[in-house]
């Protein structure tokens, strides 16, 4: 059972290290500030104001009362912002 265990910890260790290095290959395409406005991230991702503005569903900004701990500060507008609504709704990724 021991040895078990270890196999599968070392399995699930390097299942999150792939994971890991798969995720960091790509290059961001296309990105939007969902509900809120044009931003440049701390790593020089271009963040484009949301293309709905105005158009469908509710734009919110109540989470600029929250603090965002885990990001660097600059960056904290980007989980502050949201769209909701009540149907269903999407944006068009070129």
């Amino acid at each position: 059972r021991s040895w078990d265990r270890r196999l599968s910890l070392t399995l699930a260790l390097a299942l999150c290290i792939i994971c890991d290095c798969v995720i960091c290959l790509g290059d961001v395409i296309y990105a939007i500030n969902a509900g809120g406005e044009s931003h440049v991230d701390s790593d020089g991702i271009h963040y484009r104001r949301d293309p709905l503005h105005g158009r469908i569903g509710t734009a919110s900004d109540y989470g600029k009362q929250l603090i965002i701990s885990r990001v660097p500060r600059t960056d904290q507008i980007l989980y502050q912002t949201e769209r909701y609504h009540h149907a269903t709704f999407g944006y068009e990724i070129p």
